[in-house]
């Protein structure tokens, strides 16, 4: 057998077929996790933040917290997704301009994995 043999698979009655190119379904749609915390009762105050469960760098500092409904609790969480959203989805290039490093695609793919964490 030739180099080219070897190389390309041998004679055309040996070729192995092709693998599929159907796409694998991501982590997310095959297990969703819902290991974030939630406030038990309200009202609540703490420390808490969101974070990205699989980059511990896609993280926001620690944000006291005080509401004194689910509403106002699910309102904090946006605004603090919203705060990572801004940090980390916007490069900033040499001349100073602000370019999204997230497609709207992509942030809420990102958005799927985000965590909240309480100190």
């Amino acid at each position: 057998m030739g180099f080219f043999e070897k190389l390309f698979g041998g004679k055309k009655g040996k070729r192995k077929p092709l693998p599929s190119q159907r796409r694998e379904p991501l982590v997310e749609e095959r297990t969703p996790d819902a290991t974030t915390f939630a406030p038990e009762s309200y009202p609540f105050e703490a420390e808490v933040r969101v974070y990205h469960r699989d980059y511990k760098r896609l993280t926001t500092g620690w944000w006291t917290v005080s509401v004194a409904t689910p509403e106002e609790w699910q309102a904090k969480i946006h605004d603090m997704q919203g705060a990572l959203r801004k940090h980390f989805g916007q490069f900033q290039t040499q001349d100073g301009r602000l370019v999204p490093r997230w497609s709207e695609r992509t942030w809420q793919l990102v958005k799927k994995r985000l965590r909240v964490g309480r100190k």
